[in-house]
């Protein structure tokens, strides 16, 4: 009874503590994000698309538009296709900052969307070490890893990187999933969540991050070598990439309609962007970006010093997948990895190999974070040595990055605040989301120079009249009245899906894109009648909706039938 007893009262202890913890965790990411919370998201190098974005997004989710590929409004409402092909989960948490600061401007919303994304990988962080250090050692883990310097200066304030930051949330989760089904056999449902999670927020980031699980769950392996872990690892994982599916199929298989060459033109050939940058690539950016890496490293590697001579028959085990991932991130980062890029041409869209850096600030986070369960449980000199290095490494790199950067809006010039929210107020998209029939209409011209604010409607108004009943993204409702066939334009973007009927006797209308700049263009029959103009679900959409509710449904029976069959082993109990 008494063991009964203490045992209720230690569980008690430990959830409150998680509590308290997970509290501190968001109040200080609330402080770190203060300014921008103030101010606006920092002017990064996509401020002006996320911006532009997380406006026409929002307000299509919120208006019932549960998917929004289509941005309606963008182009000065001449539509885009971008959220076929850009993850959308960054956006979906976004908009909880839109609800939460609807009042505000825009850039104070994506500002809290973007503490809203810090504080869950602070989270996220704290649960997956505090499986295996103390509440307190794995909540000074948690700031650590929120405030690393790829992290916070150079994802958030520099490149306002919004799909990256998201995925320092999902990288510890599934790493947490994976040790569990280690552990317990349990845990497939939580891997693909957030394996999907990690696709569903940036693509390219999500398949850097791919090998560091296999080798993980590869490490593990060598510890029981049990098949049916190995299994477990890639239902996991394949039920994750199903579930993503809805995002991905679309996304991988509708390339053909937009510029996406502009995305892999030779400036951004991932030989040029191996560091340390040389040649005409180097820029302040690239140089303080390797500065940023080679001081994260250096963290690690006192971390690991400190280990190793003091506490070799104990940590050395709990590092060493860090430390490898430490060494394998660096690898694909320099151009001694050039064969592997080159034999595996899906790395090639990565772009920029040094956006495996989210793996060096989780490995250094996590080697910092035994580091402190070690001092604080051998109370040794060493250790607090370097965690106050460390400590101090971090506030020195903290600040002189933002008095480098130094780009929120009051200390920005204000001809560039001026353009900018022009550009947001315009909804000008990236060039490589410029739909190709529009690209070929104005025969080479830059896409960005030939948007502008049109009618919604253009045709001869002396052939009779045409109002809007109903304008909604994909959706158009037009009341005709017609004396003859007249030619009509409607202000937004030809895409494939789009097509025209008369609702009062079904009969389809044949729509081209124009010859001006590729609007939506049709002849209209003379008469009294009603038009609906919609973009139907593409065929690689149903596509992925299918694989998605199969990859959900499969789960669910797999989840089933492996609870029934599980291990009874459980969870080491948490350390207090």
């Amino acid at each position: 009874m008494l063991r009964s007893t203490n045992s209720r009262l230690q569980k008690r202890t430990i959830i409150w503590l998680d509590l308290i913890a997970i509290s501190l965790i968001i109040l200080a990411a609330a402080i770190a994000s203060f300014p921008s919370l103030e101010y606006g998201a920092p002017s990064g190098h996509s401020i002006s698309y996320n911006l532009a974005w997380l406006a026409n997004f929002s307000s299509q989710l919120l208006h019932g538009d549960l998917y929004p590929r289509w941005l309606a409004n963008m182009n000065h409402g001449e539509g885009s296709p971008v959220f076929f092909f850009y993850a959308p989960l960054p956006f979906y948490i976004s908009t909880l900052g839109v609800l939460m600061f609807h009042t505000s401007k825009i850039g104070i919303q994506l500002a809290a969307g973007e503490w809203i994304l810090l504080a869950l990988s602070g989270m996220t962080f704290y649960l997956f070490m505090r499986q295996h250090v103390s509440a307190v050692s794995a909540l000074i883990g948690a700031g650590l890893y929120m405030l690393m310097p790829y992290h916070f200066e150079i994802d958030l304030w520099r490149r306002q990187a919004i799909g990256e930051l998201a995925n320092y949330a999902w990288m510890p989760l599934s790493t947490y999933f994976v040790e569990r089904i280690h552990k317990e056999n349990r845990g497939i449902v939580g891997l693909s969540v957030s394996y999907s999670a990690l696709i569903f927020s940036h693509l390219p980031t999500a398949l850097l991050f791919s090998p560091f699980i296999a080798v993980y769950a590869a490490i593990l392996y060598t510890e029981n070598r049990s098949r049916r872990f190995l299994k477990n690892i890639a239902r996991g994982l394949f039920f994750g990439i199903a579930i993503a599916g809805i995002y991905l199929v679309p996304a991988l298989f509708t390339q053909q309609y937009i510029l996406t060459d502009k995305l892999w033109n030779p400036n951004f050939d991932f030989h040029r962007w191996f560091l340390p940058i040389l040649g005409t690539n180097r820029s302040p950016f690239t140089d303080r970006l390797f500065v940023v890496l080679l001081l994260t490293t250096a963290m690690a590697m006192l971390c690991w010093f400190s280990a190793w001579k003091y506490h070799r028959n104990v940590l050395p085990k709990s590092i060493f997948p860090w430390l490898l991932f430490l060494m394998l991130a660096w690898f694909l980062m320099l151009p001694i990895s050039t064969p592997l890029w080159q034999i595996t041409p899906f790395l090639w869209k990565v772009q920029f190999p040094w956006r495996v850096s989210i793996v060096v600030d989780f490995a250094t986070a996590v080697i910092f974070t035994y580091t402190v369960q070690r001092a604080m449980a051998s109370r040794d000199s060493l250790s607090y040595l370097v965690v106050s290095l460390v400590g101090l490494s971090l506030i020195y790199c903290s600040y002189t990055g933002r008095t480098v950067i130094g780009n929120l809006d009051p200390l920005e010039d204000t001809h560039y605040i001026a353009y900018r929210d022009a550009e947001v107020s315009a909804g000008h998209d990236a060039p490589e989301y410029t739909t190709l029939w529009t690209m070929q209409a104005i025969h080479g011209k830059s896409a960005d120079t030939v948007s502008e604010r049109r009618e919604e409607l253009s045709f001869d108004k002396s052939k009779g009249a045409i109002k809007v009943d109903e304008w909604k993204p994909r959706e158009i409702l037009l009341d005709v009245d017609l004396k003859q066939n007249t030619e009509l334009t409607i202000r937004q973007f030809y895409y494939p899906g789009w097509h025209a009927h008369i609702v009062d006797d079904a009969r389809d209308l044949d729509i081209k894109p124009g010859k001006s700049i590729g609007l939506i263009r049709l002849t209209a029959p003379g008469g009294h009648y009603r038009l609906r103009v919609e973009m139907a679900p593409l065929w690689q959409e149903i596509v992925g909706d299918i694989i998605s509710g199969i990859g959900l449904l499969w789960l669910m029976m797999s989840c089933l039938r492996t609870d029934r069959r599980r291990d009874p082993q459980k969870m080491p109990a948490k350390v207090a």
